[in-house]
C-alpha cells in the first residue's frame, strides 16, 4: 500500500464523505439540497448510504446478542423469567398491584419478557414449535432485550455523529457493539444492559437538547437554546432507565449540569456585558428546561409501571426498601477482592474491575485519549490554559464526568458486583474512540502532502476493524462473560482480583453429572442450586448434607464459592479428594464436580493389578428365596490412570465342598458403565445378580472374584487381605464369604 492509500484510509476522505456531512449539518432536505453542489441524485444517494450504514450497524451488533444459547442460564435469569410470566398473569388479570415483585424495579425486564413470552405462546399456538422445548422459550424471552440493545447502538451512531463526528461515532459504536462485557449482559434477561442503553440514550439526547452539536453561538436568540424534542426524548429515556434500575437516579443532577452548561455556552454568561435581568431570563430558562425534563420523566416512570396507577405510594416504597434493604447493604454471599473473601471491597474495586473488563483496544484508547485531553489542556496547574473550546471538547468532559460521578456513587455503596458498572462501558468507549482518532490524525500529519485519495482503502480498513472485532466475540462465544483483558493478565488476574462466574459453566456440570449410570439417582450437594438446578434430572441440596452419604452421591462448587469460601468445613474436605470433573472455560476452572463415597456395608479393600480398587460390597442372601437370583453389588474406586484395556470381571460361586455351582464373566462397572468410559478415582457402584442353579440345597457358600484380560485370560494381580486355602480358587482371586443361602 503506497504513501497516498495510507494518508486517505485514515482520513476518511471522498466524495461519499462530503455528501454525508452536508446531511448531518443541514436541518432540513431543502437546506441539503440548497448548499450541495451535488446532484438531487448524489444527495440521496448519501442519504441512502448512511441509512445502511445504520443498518449494517444494527445488526453487526445483533448477531452476537441474539445468538445466545438456550442451555445456558445465568443465576438470576430463573428469577427474572418466573417475574415475566406473573407480570404477564397480573396483566391478563388486572391485578396491577402484583406488578411490583422487586423494587430494581426492573419494570422494563419484565415488558420485554412479557413480548418474549407472548411470542413464544403465539408460536405454540400456531404449531411451529413445541410446547416443551424450554431452550427455544429461554431464547425469545431473551431476545426482546437483544433486539432493543443492538437498535440502540444503531440510534447512538446517529446521535454521535452529530455530536463528535463522523469518524469518532462510527468506531465508538463498532466498539460498543463489539465489547464482550456489553453483549454477554444485552442477550440475558436481567436488567443492567438495559440500564446502560436508557441511560446512554438520555445522556446523548440531553447534549443534543442543549446544541452541544452546534458551533454557533446563540447569544442573540436565547429563546433556541433549548431542543424541547430533544431534551423529551432524553425524559423519556431517563423514566426508562429509572423504571429499570434505581442508579439511573444519577441522570437527575447530571442533566441538570448538562443543561446549564449547554445555555452557559452558547450565552456566555461570564461576559461583562450580559445584564442581571439577562441573567435571570437565563436562570428561568435553565429551571423551566429542567423541571419539564423531570416532570416527563415522572410520566414516563407512572405511565410504564402498572402498579403506580393503583397505589402510586406503595410503588415508590418498594423502590426505596429495595436501595435500603439491598443496594445500601453488603451481599448476603460475601465478597472476593484481591486474593481473599470480604464483605466490602472498598474503594478500589470498580477501578480495577472495569480495567480487566475493558478491551486492550478500549484501554488503550483511554490511555491515549488522556493523552490527548492533557495536551489539549495543558499542565493541571496552568489554570489559564484550562478552556474548552468548542462544543465537541466538552461533550467528551461531561462523558467522562458522568462516567467519574456514577463509578463514586457505586463505590459509596457495599454491595459491589462488577456487571454494577456496566453503564459507564459505552461511554468508555466513546471516550476511546476519540483517544484512537487523535492519534490518527497525528500520523495522518505526517501526509499532509499526499493528495490522492482512495475511497475503496477507507471501506477495506473499517472491514478489517469489524472483522477483528467480531473475531474475538466469536472466540468467545458464547461465554462473553469469561472475557477479561489479556493485557492485565486475563483470566489469570481476575480469579485473583474479583468474583467470577454468574452461572456460566453450570450447564456443563448438569450434563456430565446426567451422563452418569447414577446421576439421576441421588441429589446433588451444591451451594449454586438456582444455577444448578435447569440442567439436572434430580434434586440440588445444601452442602452441609453432603454427610449424608446415602443420600447424595455428586458435589458440586462453583468458582465464587470457592473464593468467597463458602461452606467451608465442606470444602476443606472435598479439596482433600481429586475432582472428578472440572469444568473450564477459557483458563477459568469454573465448577468442581466431586463423587460423595457411597456408603458401604462390608468393608473390603483389594486392589487388582492397580487398575481397580474394591472399597467393600453390599449382599442380601435372603432375596434369593424370591428370585433364584444372588445379588451382589460391589463398590469401585478407579485407579489414577485409568486402563483403556477392556477387562473381565469373573464372580464364581463355591460350595462348602469348594465345588463351583454357579458364575459369571461381566465387564467390572456391568454393561452400562464400561471400565474404558471411567475417569481417575472415580466410584462406581456395580450391582450384579448372579443366577442360581435349580434345586441348589442349602447352606454354607463363598463367592470368588478376579479380574482378567479378555485377550489372554491372565488374571490381574491381586493385593488384599489373607485369603483362605481351604477353597481351589485359583491365583489372584478375593474370596468373599462364608454366606449361608436358602434358595427356594
Amino acid at each position: 500500500m503506497s504513501k497516498s492509500d495510507w494518508y486517505h484510509a485514515l482520513t476518511l476522505s471522498s466524495p461519499l464523505k462530503q455528501i454525508m456531512a452536508k446531511v448531518r449539518n443541514a436541518p432540513t432536505s431543502e437546506r441539503i439540497l440548497a448548499a450541495n453542489p451535488l446532484s438531487r441524485s448524489d444527495a440521496w444517494t448519501g442519504i441512502l448510504h448512511k441509512t445502511l450504514l445504520v443498518v449494517i450497524l444494527f445488526l453487526f451488533a445483533l448477531a452476537p446478542r441474539a445468538l445466545a444459547p438456550g442451555d445456558f442460564v445465568t443465576t438470576d435469569e430463573p428469577d427474572w423469567f418466573m417475574f415475566s410470566e406473573d407480570f404477564l398473569t397480573s396483566l391478563e388479570q388486572g391485578r396491577y398491584e402484583r406488578t411490583r415483585p422487586l423494587g430494581h424495579p426492573g419494570v422494563t425486564t419484565m415488558w420485554l419478557g412479557t413480548g418474549g413470552l407472548l411470542t413464544y405462546r403465539s408460536l405454540v399456538a400456531t404449531g411451529w414449535i413445541s410446547p416443551d422445548d424450554q431452550v427455544l422459550q429461554r431464547r425469545l424471552l431473551r431476545l426482546p432485550v437483544a433486539l432493543l440493545t443492538a437498535l440502540s447502538v444503531a440510534l447512538a451512531y446517529l446521535l454521535l455523529r452529530r455530536l463528535i463526528g463522523e469518524r469518532e461515532a462510527l468506531l465508538a459504536t463498532l466498539l460498543w457493539a463489539s465489547d464482550p462485557f456489553l453483549v454477554a449482559h444485552s442477550k440475558v434477561l436481567h436488567v443492567d444492559a438495559l440500564l446502560t442503553t436508557f441511560m446512554t440514550l438520555s445522556l446523548l439526547t440531553a447534549l443534543l437538547a442543549v446544541r452541544f452539536d452546534d458551533e454557533s453561538p446563540l447569544a442573540n436568540d436565547a429563546n433556541t437554546i433549548i431542543r424541547w424534542h430533544w431534551l423529551i426524548a432524553s425524559a423519556v429515556a431517563s423514566g426508562l432507565a429509572l423504571l429499570t434500575k434505581s442508579p439511573a437516579i444519577i441522570l437527575v443532577p447530571l442533566v441538570g449540569f448538562i443543561i446549564l452548561v449547554g445555555c452557559w455556552q452558547h450565552v456566555g454568561w461570564a461576559g461583562e456585558q450580559q445584564s442581571w435581568q439577562r441573567v435571570q431570563a437565563m436562570a428561568v430558562l435553565v429551571i423551566a428546561a429542567l423541571l419539564v425534563w423531570l416532570a416527563v420523566t415522572a410520566v414516563v416512570w407512572v405511565a410504564v409501571w402498572p402498579s403506580a396507577w393503583t397505589d402510586l405510594p406503595a410503588t415508590v416504597m418498594k423502590v426505596i426498601d429495595e436501595v435500603r434493604d439491598n443496594g445500601a447493604e453488603p451481599h448476603e454471599g460475601g465478597n472476593f477482592f484481591l486474593g481473599r473473601p470480604v464483605d466490602d471491597p472498598g474503594p478500589l474495586f470498580y477501578p480495577i474491575a472495569m480495567a480487566l473488563r475493558l478491551t486492550p483496544w478500549t484501554l488503550l484508547g483511554l490511555l491515549l485519549a488522556v493523552a490527548a485531553a492533557m495536551g489539549l489542556m495543558g499542565s493541571p496547574f496552568a489554570r489559564d490554559r484550562l478552556v474548552l473550546t468548542n462544543p465537541r471538547q466538552w461533550v467528551y468532559m461531561l462523558l467522562a464526568l458522568f462516567v467519574l460521578l456514577f463509578v463514586l456513587m457505586m463505590s459509596a455503596l457495599p454491595k459491589k458486583f462488577d456487571r454494577y458498572a456496566l453503564p459507564v462501558f459505552p461511554t468508555l468507549n466513546i471516550l476511546a474512540a476519540a483517544g484512537w482518532i487523535w492519534l490518527l490524525d497525528r500520523v495522518v500529519a505526517c501526509f499532509s502532502s499526499v493528495t490522492l485519495r482512495r475511497w475503496r482503502i477507507q471501506v477495506l480498513m473499517w472491514c478489517v476493524i469489524s472483522l477483528g472485532l467480531m473475531a474475538n466475540l466469536a472466540w468467545y462465544h458464547p461465554y462473553q462473560l469469561a472475557y477479561y483483558n489479556p493485557l492485565l493478565g486475563g483470566a489469570t488476574t481476575a480469579t485473583q482480583a474479583m468474583v467470577v462466574g454468574w452461572g456460566e459453566g453450570l450447564e456443563q456440570v448438569g450434563a456430565f453429572i446426567t451422563r452418569q449410570p447414577d446421576g439421576c439417582d441421588r441429589p446433588v450437594a451444591s451451594r449454586s442450586s438456582r444455577g444448578l438446578r435447569p440442567y439436572i434430572c434430580t434434586w440440588v441440596v445444601p452442602m452441609s448434607e453432603m454427610q449424608s452419604a446415602d443420600n447424595v452421591r455428586y458435589a458440586v462448587v462453583y468458582i465464587n464459592n470457592r473464593q468467597r469460601e463458602h461452606d467451608s468445613a465442606e470444602l476443606a474436605r472435598l479439596r482433600q479428594r481429586k475432582p472428578l470433573h472440572t469444568v473450564q472455560i477459557h483458563g477459568i476452572d469454573y465448577a468442581y464436580v466431586y463423587q460423595v463415597p457411597p456408603p458401604v456395608a462390608h468393608a473390603l479393600e483389594a486392589d487388582f493389578g492397580g487398575v481397580l480398587h474394591l472399597r467393600g460390597y453390599d449382599l442380601d442372601p435372603t432375596l434369593v428365596r424370591a428370585t433364584s437370583t444372588l445379588t451382589l453389588t460391589l463398590h469401585w474406586q478407579a485407579a489414577t490412570m485409568i486402563n483403556t484395556v477392556d477387562h473381565m470381571l469373573f464372580i464364581h460361586v463355591f460350595n462348602a465342598a469348594g465345588q463351583r455351582v454357579a458364575q459369571v464373566d461381566v465387564p467390572p462397572g456391568g454393561l452400562e458403565h464400561p471400565l474404558a468410559s471411567w475417569k481417575a478415582q472415580q466410584y462406581v457402584t456395580q450391582v450384579q445378580h448372579i443366577p442360581l442353579p435349580a434345586g441348589l440345597p442349602a447352606g454354607t457358600y463363598w463367592l470368588a472374584l478376579g479380574v482378567y484380560d479378555p485377550n489372554d485370560f491372565v488374571r490381574l494381580s491381586l493385593q488384599g487381605p489373607p485369603q483362605s486355602d481351604h477353597l481351589d480358587t485359583g491365583p489372584d482371586a478375593l474370596l468373599i464369604g462364608p454366606i449361608e443361602l436358602i434358595p427356594i
